[in-house]
């Protein structure tokens, strides 16, 4: 998938979002568990990266071309996590 210029600055080169890499964001758009298409056109898929407890959250572009943000979710996570007990 290409990169939009946002997401290289914003995910890659963002010391606050450290472990997130291109591959992994990828593997969530082709694997995710959740999908929502967003007011604004673009998609978010959610996922849960292999060794992580966290669901990462992957925004593409509205052609699903280009990956634009990516975040450990923990508001997705523990309503994942409630679901999950209540069964």
């Amino acid at each position: 998938m290409e990169v939009t210029d946002y997401f290289r600055q914003n995910v890659l080169e963002n010391p606050d979002r450290p472990g997130i890499t291109r591959e992994m964001c990828e593997h969530v758009v082709e694997s995710a568990e959740h999908v929502v298409r967003q007011p604004n056109g673009r998609f978010a898929f959610w996922g849960r990266p292999e060794g992580s407890g966290l669901y990462l959250r992957v925004v593409v572009t509205g052609d699903r071309r280009a990956l634009h943000n990516a975040f450990f979710d923990s508001a997705f996570t523990r309503q994942q996590r409630r679901k999950e007990r209540e069964g």
